[in-house]
C-alpha cells in the first residue's frame, strides 16, 4: 500500500517539478531529477509485484474460471482489456509486453480514481456538518441498503436516492470539486449561507 501511496502522491511532485523547467529540458529532468528517479524506481518495485498478480489473473479469466465475484479494480480492468482487444484470449509470445503496458494502465487507473475520493469526503462532511437535519435520514437509509444486499455491492447507489442526491448537490455547491462556482450569495434552508 506504501508503494501505490508514493506512486499517486509521486506524479503530481513529477508534474511539479516539470513546471519548474522549460518543456525542452523535460527528458533531461526525468533522467536526472531525483523526484523523477524516485518515482522511476517506486514504479519498478509496484510493477515487479503487480505483473505476477496480473498474469495469476488474466491466466485464471482465460481458463474460463468464473470470476464474477471479483469486483477488484484490477479484475475489472483486466476483463474490459480482454474484451477491447488489449490483451488476447490465448496464451500469446506478447504475453510479457501486454502485462508490461496493462500494469502501467492499472497503475494510472489508480491515480484516476484516488485522485477525486479525498476532496469529495471532505466535501460531504463538511455539508453534512452544515446541514446535521439530514444525518438520520441518510443513516437509516445506507444502513437499510447496506442489509437489504448482504454488504456492499456495484448497484449500491441506486438503492440510496437520499445519498445520491445529497452527493449530487454537493458536487454541484462545492467549487473544488465540481469547477463550478455560485454566482451570488444562497441561503440554505438550515439558515447557513454559501458566499459566491
Amino acid at each position: 500500500m506504501a508503494q501505490i501511496t508514493s506512486h499517486v502522491m509521486g506524479i503530481e511532485e513529477i508534474l511539479g517539478e516539470f513546471d519548474k523547467y522549460p518543456r525542452i529540458l523535460r527528458p533531461l529532468v526525468w533522467g536526472f531529477s531525483p523526484v523523477c528517479r524516485a518515482f522511476r524506481s517506486n514504479a519498478s518495485i509496484l510493477k515487479e509485484k503487480l505483473i505476477p498478480e496480473i498474469r495469476r489473473r488474466v491466466a485464471l479469466l482465460r481458463s474460463g474460471e468464473s470470476a464474477a465475484d471479483d469486483l477488484t479494480m484490477l479484475t475489472v480492468f483486466l476483463k474490459q482489456a480482454l474484451k477491447d482487444g488489449l490483451l488476447t484470449k490465448e496464451q500469446s509470445p506478447s504475453d510479457d509486453m501486454q502485462f508490461e503496458s496493462l500494469s502501467m494502465k492499472s497503475l494510472f487507473h489508480i491515480y484516476e480514481v484516488w485522485g477525486p475520493i479525498v476532496p469529495l469526503l471532505i466535501a460531504l462532511l463538511s455539508r453534512i456538518m452544515d446541514s446535521p437535519e439530514y444525518v438520520e435520514d441518510l443513516r437509516e437509509e445506507v444502513s437499510g441498503a447496506l442489509a437489504s444486499a448482504d454488504g456492499w455491492d456495484s448497484d449500491f447507489l441506486a438503492n440510496t436516492p437520499k445519498l445520491e442526491s445529497f452527493t449530487r448537490e454537493t458536487l454541484r455547491l462545492n467549487v473544488a470539486i465540481s469547477g463550478r462556482c455560485l454566482l451570488r450569495h444562497q441561503t440554505l434552508h438550515s439558515g447557513s449561507v454559501r458566499p459566491s
